[in-house]
C-alpha cells in the first residue's frame, strides 16, 4: 500500500475512520478497508494477504501493523 505519510497517523475520532468502524460498507480509509477484508477472509476461513507498505517512513511496517491492529481492536469494543 502507498498512502501520505500523514495517511499514518491514525485519529480514531475522525469522521471517516467513525464510519469505517459502524460500517463495513462504502469504507472511507485505507485501514477500515484493510481490517474489514482480512475480517471477511478469516470468517470465510480463507488465509489472510500481505499488506505491505511502500511510503518512505521510518519503520513503515511496524507503523502500519500498528494502526492495523488499533483499527480492528477499536472494532472489538
Amino acid at each position: 500500500m502507498t498512502i501520505t505519510e500523514s495517511g499514518y497517523d491514525l485519529d480514531m475520532n475522525n469522521v471517516d475512520i467513525q464510519h469505517d468502524i459502524s460500517n463495513s460498507d462504502k469504507l472511507r480509509t485505507v485501514f477500515g478497508f484493510i481490517v474489514h477484508a482480512l475480517d471477511a477472509r478469516r470468517r470465510a476461513n480463507r488465509k489472510p494477504f500481505t499488506v505491505m507498505s511502500c511510503d518512505n517512513v521510518q519503520q513503515n511496517g511496524e507503523v502500519t501493523k500498528k494502526c492495523i491492529l488499533q483499527f480492528a481492536k477499536s472494532l472489538n469494543n
